[in-house]
């Protein structure tokens, strides 16, 4: 399972809506539930969704950041 969350709503600066692969768009308090009990891969985007950069390293965030 992939979630992209956007990086405003992941550090609780917005409230936008996270996507789920292979189901659409989910309310950003969920998105932040599932993102947290993940792997975290970096992507970077422009604002229509062009990848712009792909992290290489994969981590697991801690509680604190979770």
């Amino acid at each position: 399972m992939h979630i992209t969350v956007p990086f405003t709503t992941a550090i609780g600066l917005s409230d936008q809506p996270g996507e789920l692969e292979g189901y659409g768009p989910i309310p950003a308090h969920a998105a932040k539930i599932l993102a947290a009990e993940g792997v975290w891969t970096w992507l970077r985007t422009d604002g229509t969704g062009h990848l712009l950069d792909l992290g290489r390293t994969r981590y697991r965030p801690t509680k604190a950041l979770a």
